[in-house]
């Protein structure tokens, strides 16, 4: 068990599964829904497709001072993905606390000045697509922490069970990860199977 800096893991395994298994036209509205179980710690039967399991992917929190007009403005906090470096701009960072992970938690491929450096540029591609007349100019990194957020990965079996495929679910926000998502998965378990 490990003591880290996490968002909340707010969805189970059993909502993660209805969400996997929701009605909609690849599956024919429900009808040829697998069924898929929950993996847990310390057991390898309950490892076998398709099953969902919790990973924590590390991200930088990176808090960069901004100016508008002139003068000195709030400071705006970014996002920036330890494995796969996409970036986004964050809400509030009250629900950031040290929380007990006993599920895998990944080390982050991104060292920290390459996550500032991704963190302006990402804030700035963000300001400059705002349609507003005066727009903040970013300015210094000011803080920097990192933190691991949860995810859902539900691996099912393909092409008659030569391969493996999976989904990714945001456990914080319960929507089903995108392209940089699932590619920062990949990154994170090609990175710990190389470690290992």
């Amino acid at each position: 068990m490990k003591r880290l800096l996490a968002l909340p893991l707010r969805y189970t395994g059993g909502e993660a599964v209805s969400i996997f298994n929701r009605p909609r036209l690849l599956n024919l509205y429900g009808l040829i829904c697998r069924s898929i179980g929950v993996a847990q710690p310390g057991d390898p039967a309950s490892r076998i497709p398709p099953f969902v399991e919790t990973l924590w992917m590390p991200a930088y929190a990176v808090r960069l001072s901004t100016q508008l007009r002139g003068k000195p403005s709030d400071d705006i906090w970014v996002s920036v993905d330890g494995c796969g470096g996409h970036v986004h701009v964050l809400e509030a960072t009250s629900h950031f606390a040290l929380r007990d992970i006993e599920e895998e938690t990944f080390e982050p491929t991104i060292e920290e000045s390459a996550a500032c450096d991704l963190g302006r540029k990402g804030l700035l591609y963000y300001t400059l697509r705002q349609r507003r007349l005066f727009k903040p100019i970013v300015q210094a990194v000011e803080e920097v922490d990192l933190f691991w957020y949860p995810v859902w990965v539900c691996y099912r079996p393909r092409h008659f069970g030569t391969r493996v495929d999976f989904k990714v679910l945001d456990a914080n926000t319960g929507r089903i990860g995108g392209a940089r998502l699932r590619i920062a998965v990949i990154n994170g378990l090609i990175a710990k199977r190389k470690r290992d």
